[in-house]
């Protein structure tokens, strides 16, 4: 399955694609409202807002903990540094124990 390249979220149909560009396609979260992706600092806060929304006891700082490891393992962040992605992420484990928790929660 095809993943946003800017926010790695499922792009399991179409109508969840807002457009692409040499990276690949990005997601319509991750779109301002002309289709264009939106910067890094919106899409760092996005992911942000999301973690702590959707998962329980989740708290900013964990959020955003979970949202470095996330973008930061993203080819496009990777050629596309952001200074919100400076500083401490989460662990493996604990970004794989936080992502099952939104599995059994979908």
């Amino acid at each position: 399955m095809e993943m946003c390249m800017a926010c790695s979220m499922p792009l399991e149909d179409q109508s969840l694609v807002a457009g692409e560009n040499d990276y690949g396609k990005y997601c319509i979260y991750c779109a301002n409202e002309e289709g264009d992706l939106k910067n890094g600092k919106e899409i760092f806060q996005a992911g942000v807002e999301f973690f702590m929304s959707a998962i329980p006891d989740a708290n900013q700082e964990l959020a955003e903990r979970l949202v470095r490891k996330n973008m930061k393992s993203l080819k496009y962040w990777q050629k596309n540094p952001i200074d919100e992605l400076n500083g401490a992420e989460a662990t493996d484990s604990e970004f794989r124990e936080n992502i099952q928790k939104l599995s059994s929660l979908a």
